[in-house]
């Protein structure tokens, strides 16, 4: 045999040994991805492979970030569609979905045989880099539910779903707030009987109105409970970015009742003759401003009178931009001087109403001295 064809022969025995050794190879990279468990384990086959193939470097860009510093010539690369190659830094950068990897440093051009292996790496890593980003979020998910779970079980603890009537006084109630939890919150203290509400949703709602929870007793023994709430209440709440609206009031048997009202949507009283009565806010919501000096006042009411004390979840309510309103809410009330009919009737009224907010709402009928 002639020493060229014999040459020729060793050449394509050693490309066909080449060859096989990379495929070899490729099939052990497919078992070390399907085993990656974290980025650092993803970078590690990206580092074996750039070794495997001569390259001088390589990196991975996903969802537009490097996961490893990289120089400013490929920084300053876009995205390629599918492929990319470039003579000057001997880079051959394939795409995969969210992302795309590149080597450079190549002793010699790519050959057609590790071009598809590395075609093959970047779906590889691909599927790895999607793969950790699912595992990720389902672990995220499963702490924002056990956390969801723990500030649920606080939350009912501190904020009881129902409350007795003060002395002399019926009570009809709703409280249901938008999620599992909220931040609308309700308390009975002794004569007091409190409406709140803290601005926002879920867990962060939740937890603020946990903590007034427990700052409105301390704040009641106080001589000017409105200031002493507003004292320790507001600075937490002005550096968490809250605010909150809170309605309480004192029942005294003889149907005089003293009020003081952060804010809260106006408490309504319903007169015997049918008329409603609107009582404004005496201070500004809890974490916006300081309450005034005098921000407590006082009110009667007699036999068969009613108090209608919500949240604005209530007025709030939408049907396509509308929202249900006090004017509304107000002429429900004066249309009804049973608690059970008004009730019955608002719920009625609001079916049409989608209530996105926490929901609370306190209907109180004075009965009288001894009843």
């Amino acid at each position: 045999m002639p020493d060229t064809a014999l040459q020729e022969l060793e050449n394509l025995s050693e490309a066909l040994a080449d060859c096989y050794d990379r495929t070899v190879w490729l099939e052990h990279l497919m078992v070390r991805s399907a085993q990656i468990a974290s980025e650092a384990d993803v970078l590690a086959l990206l580092s074996e492979a750039a070794q495997e193939l001569s390259c001088a470097g390589a990196a991975i860009c996903a969802r537009g970030r490097w996961l490893q510093e990289v120089p400013s010539w490929l920084a300053a690369l876009p995205a390629p569609a599918k492929r990319l190659q470039r003579r000057e830094e001997a880079l051959y950068a394939v795409a995969f979905p969210g992302g795309w990897l590149a080597l450079w440093g190549h002793s010699m051009p790519f050959s057609a045989h590790d071009q598809r292996i590395v075609d093959a790496l970047a779906q590889m890593i691909g599927v790895s880099l999607e793969r950790l980003e699912d595992q990720v979020l389902r672990e995220r998910l499963r702490l924002e539910e056990h956390e969801r779970a723990l500030a649920s079980q606080i939350w009912s603890t501190l904020v009881p779903n129902q409350l007795s009537a003060p002395t002399g006084y019926t009570l009809l109630s709703s409280f249901q707030p938008a999620r599992d939890l909220g931040g609308d919150f309700q308390l009975a203290l002794g004569s007091w009987r409190v409406l709140g509400d803290v601005s926002g949703k879920g867990l962060p709602a939740a937890m603020h109105s946990g903590l007034l929870s427990g700052l409105v007793p301390i704040a009641l023994e106080q001589p000017n409970p409105l200031k002493a709430l507003a004292s320790a209440a507001a600075p937490l709440l002005e550096r968490a970015g809250a605010f909150a609206t809170l309605a309480l009031i004192n029942f005294e048997q003889n149907g005089s009742l003293v009020y003081g009202s952060f804010g809260h949507p106006p408490l309504l009283v319903r007169r015997l003759d049918g008329r409603v009565e609107a009582l404004g806010a005496t201070a500004p919501p809890l974490g916006l401003f300081d309450p005034p000096p005098e921000a407590m006042r006082h009110f009667e009411l007699r036999p068969g009178e009613l108090l209608l004390v919500y949240t604005d979840g209530l007025i709030e309510a939408a049907r396509n931009g509308e929202l249900f309103g006090l004017e509304r809410l107000s002429n429900l009330l004066e249309a009804n001087s049973e608690p059970e009919v008004f009730l019955q009737e608002l719920r009625a009224a609001m079916h049409a109403f989608e209530v996105s907010d926490d929901f609370g709402l306190h209907i109180y009928r004075y009965v009288g001295v001894g009843s």
